[in-house]
Formats: structure tokens, C-alpha cells, sequence
């Protein structure tokens, strides 16, 4: 909705405030609301509780998976207690599970025979979103970084390697709640950047996992490994854009993404290997990541 500005005295611009967005978040004369400068955005929001958002579902004859996506929706969609019936001692075990490999603010806080209490233990809130957005993308880099060791045979492949993929999945789950809670169309690239960070973490878990069954082959690919390391450098640079943008240090990295394009195309018609599609997906995932950072500051 649009608003005139409205002189107010030699020096202060005005606008007035819709009357729904007033009732809705029941303001009155004389309280306070927060004025938050984000970009070339201003985003006004109420000092007033949020709502406490509740629910009732049931797991009866559900699968596993469809427990997990039912956890997340609901997770990213800002309800603050979640109550699930008729559930058995296996359910509530691999709810714990879940839980704990996928979440940051979710815990069971109350377990009966049938049923069990999920409460959101922190209250999110989108002064957060670009600190946990920066952090997604150092574990990013320190992922890309570890498999690079491997690939250079500086270190091994370990359980604990796996650990980066569980750790953005957690933080990028509670982004997009903080995104989707506040209603800011303005943060739509910031989703688009956290969920393509997940997409190039899941890429990477897959070449590490082709690289634990065939060793020897991958790492004696020196074209996989130099565009390996193109893309852990263009992925650090690629950070270090978001934090300080500047148009001439944007179109330098997408002409280094241009390059590592062919090198790919080389790699593909090569190597018929599946890693170099997963590279290949990770490009893509990259060019997205620099598209957004591109629109929120132009």
C-alpha cells in the first residue's frame, strides 16, 4: 500500500500508519513501535507480544518423512507449541532425533503416553536473520574448505565431515521461520540465498560421499580438483561481497562464474563421472546466491 509524505514542521517528514496494521497488532496513542533501517528499506514494526500460535495434529498411519515435513512446515510457519496425538515410544524417539539434527529452537517440553508438548524455546526475530545468514556461509566455506583437504589428500574423510550439512540445515530452517514469521516481502532474497546455500551443501555431501567409494579415481582428476578450488575461492569472495557490496566486484565474480562454467562443460564432456553434475549444480546454486545479493543492493 502506498502513503503520501507529509510535511511536519520546518524539518520532519510524516506518513500515517494503516488503520488494519493498527488494529491487528492493537496500537493505541502514545505507544511505541521500532523503525528499522534495512538497506534502502524502512521496516516499522510493533513493540506488541506476537501472537502465540498453537496447534493440534495427529501422527496416526504417517510415515516417518511425512512426521519430518509436517515438523518443518509447521516449525517454519512461526507456530509457537505444537501438540501431536497418537504417537507410540518410536515416534517420540525419532522425534527427539529429528529434533536435534534439524532444529535450533523446537524442544519437547512435555511427554504423555499418546501424546507429546513441542514448544518454540526462543522467539526469532529478523535482526538475527543477517548474522545467521553470514554464519550458514562460513560453515559453507569451511565445508568447501575440509573437502578441498581431502581432495588434496591433506586429510581424510571422517563421520564429523558430514556434521557441515546438519548444521546449515538447522540454522537455514530457523532463517526461513524468521522470514516467513515477519511478512517482509524485501527478505525474499534472503531466502533465496539461504536456500541456496543448503542446495550447494547438499552438493558438496554428495561429492563427499563419491569421493569415500571411489577415492583414487576422483582425486587423481586434477581438472575436478582445480575447478574444486575455483569455486571454494569464488565461494569466499562471494561472502565477502555480501558483507561489502560494489557493482565492479559483482560483475568480476559473475565473469570468474562464467569461467568455471567451461571449465565444468570441459569437466562433463570428459569425465562422465556424477560429480561434475554436482559441480555443475553447485555453479547454478552460486549464480543464484550472487543474483540476490545483486537485487538487495542495487
Amino acid at each position: 500500500m502506498k502513503r503520501k509524505i507529509i510535511q511536519h514542521g520546518p524539518s520532519s517528514l510524516t506518513i500515517s500508519i494503516p488503520a488494519q496494521w493498527v488494529k491487528k497488532n492493537n496500537l493505541k496513542k502514545g505507544d511505541e513501535i521500532e523503525v528499522i533501517e534495512k538497506n534502502k528499506d524502512l521496516v516499522i514494526k510493533s513493540t506488541q507480544k506476537t501472537e502465540h500460535k498453537t496447534v493440534e495434529i495427529s501422527f496416526e498411519k504417517t510415515s516417518t518423512k511425512t512426521q519430518e515435513e509436517i515438523l518443518l512446515s509447521l516449525h517454519k510457519k512461526g507456530y509457537s507449541s505444537i501438540k501431536i496425538k497418537n504417537i507410540d515410544d518410536k515416534i517420540i524417539k525419532h522425534i527427539y532425533s529429528f529434533l536435534n539434527t534439524n532444529q535450533l529452537s523446537l524442544e519437547i517440553t512435555k511427554q504423555e503416553k499418546n501424546f507429546v508438548n513441542i514448544e518454540n524455546i526462543s522467539n526469532p526475530d529478523d535482526e538475527q536473520l543477517d548474522n545467521l545468514e553470514k554464519r550458514t556461509f562460513r560453515i559453507l566455506i569451511e565445508y568447501s574448505y575440509k573437502i578441498l583437504q581431502i581432495l588434496s589428500s591433506k586429510e581424510s574423510i571422517t563421520e564429523n565431515c558430514y556434521l557441515h550439512e546438519s548444521s546449515i540445515k538447522r540454522i537455514s530452517n530457523y532463517c526461513k521461520r524468521i522470514i516467513i514469521k515477519e511478512n517482509n516481502p524485501t527478505s525474499i532474497f534472503n531466502y533465496l540465498i539461504i536456500d541456496n546455500i543448503e542446495g550447494v551443501t547438499r552438493n558438496f555431501t554428495e561429492i563427499l560421499k563419491c569421493i569415500d567409494k571411489e577415492n583414487s579415481k576422483i582425486l587423481k582428476n586434477e581438472l575436478f580438483i582445480n575447478t574444486f578450488n575455483s569455486i571454494f575461492e569464488l565461494l569466499q569472495e562471494t561472502y565477502n561481497l555480501s558483507n561489502k557490496f560494489s557493482i565492479g566486484r559483482y560483475s568480476t565474480l559473475n565473469e570468474e562464474l562464467i569461467r568455471i562454467e567451461k571449465e565444468l562443460n570441459k569437466l562433463k564432456e570428459n569425465d562422465k563421472h556424477i560429480t561434475s553434475i554436482y559441480l555443475i549444480n553447485v555453479s547454478d546454486n552460486l549464480k543464484m546466491i550472487l543474483n540476490s545479493i545483486l537485487t538487495m543492493n542495487i
